[in-house]
């Protein structure tokens, strides 16, 4: 069993928001996610890790129809994908994203990108646009926070239920890798 730094067991939260914006448009997810996170972390005596909201975008229906298998074999091929990333790009994604965590693409020319995308995303414009631009570093850093889980919950909210078409795919693969990797696994809405 995996333990978290204050000694209670990591639970990963996939489909998270948080942290929460207040610019995010939907305040009844907001409300539903925040209630969520407080019954976990004081009921179960657990440390909520969030996964990232969008971790695979690029798994679309639409990449989902062109793979023109079966579920089965549509699953095995997206893990084979992100298995297959080597590691120095792994390694040149990961500073890539911190360079553009860092101030000097918060604020100044990227403020008008950054309002529009938080109101649509909750996330400033270079993080949402990351999961698109950063793929091997985004597969990596959601295999490490699985791997470093035994308990993996997935937030189903609203969130699916506004954009079930678009969304689906990605978010069964998330499902399937937890699986896949040896994870307790659940759906919560």
């Amino acid at each position: 069993m995996a333990v978290s730094n204050h000694g209670r067991p990591p639970v990963l939260v996939l489909n998270d928001q948080f942290p929460f914006h207040s610019s995010l448009p939907n305040v009844g997810d907001r409300a539903l996610q925040r209630g969520f996170r407080v019954l976990c972390e004081t009921l179960c005596a657990c440390d909520l890790v969030s996964g990232a909201w969008k971790a695979f975008p690029h798994l679309t229906g639409a990449r989902y129809r062109r793979a023109g298998g079966s579920p089965r074999q549509v699953l095995a091929a997206w893990h084979r994908e992100i298995a297959a990333y080597p590691g120095w790009r792994q390694a040149l994604e990961r500073r890539l994203s911190g360079r553009l965590s860092g101030r000097a693409f918060s604020g100044g020319l990227w403020s008008p990108l950054d309002r529009w995308s938080r109101t649509r995303t909750g996330l400033p414009f270079v993080r949402a646009l990351e999961p698109r631009l950063l793929r091997a570093h985004q597969a990596a850093r959601l295999r490490e926070q699985i791997a470093g889980s035994d308990v993996v919950l997935f937030n189903a909210g609203g969130l699916l239920a506004d954009h079930l078409g678009h969304y689906l795919p990605e978010r069964l693969f998330e499902l399937h890798l937890a699986q896949r990797s040896g994870n307790v696994t659940a759906v919560v809405n």
